[in-house]
């Protein structure tokens, strides 16, 4: 297990957003459908309204049966690369990242890969 790169979103305060598509997003006057949002990278997947609610349940049972202490950590990771230095970013990611790989998940992990099979994750 690895977390996300925590550096994300330091870069993205550092690069000026441009005109035409991020600054936009800001842009009261603006409404943004769903087709757009898709588009401009704001949501990753798009279903019809009647769609909705299965989908969600189906998100939320993945991320529930998923590594969720390694997921918890990618969160910290983030949020910390919001207020830290690049430095201190870099020093949590690499510790988060070595508690997860450390972690019963990620051994579950490995032993799933190798018995060619769905791993069973525990939240640890």
């Amino acid at each position: 297990m690895a977390c996300v790169p925590a550096r994300i979103p330091q870069l993205h305060r550092r690069i000026r957003p441009c005109p035409t598509t991020c600054s936009s997003r800001n842009a009261p006057t603006e409404i943004i459908n769903a087709q757009r949002s898709l588009e401009l990278g704001i949501a990753n997947r798009v279903v019809a309204h009647d769609d909705l609610l299965p989908a969600g349940l189906e998100f939320c049972a993945k991320l529930a049966a998923g590594p969720t202490a390694t997921y918890g950590r990618m969160k910290k990771n983030l949020n910390l690369g919001e207020t830290a230095t690049f430095a201190e970013v870099l020093d949590h990611e690499a510790l988060m990242m070595r508690l997860s790989g450390l972690s019963a998940d990620s051994r579950e992990a490995v032993r799933a890969f190798v018995e060619k099979r769905e791993p069973s994750f525990i939240g640890e």
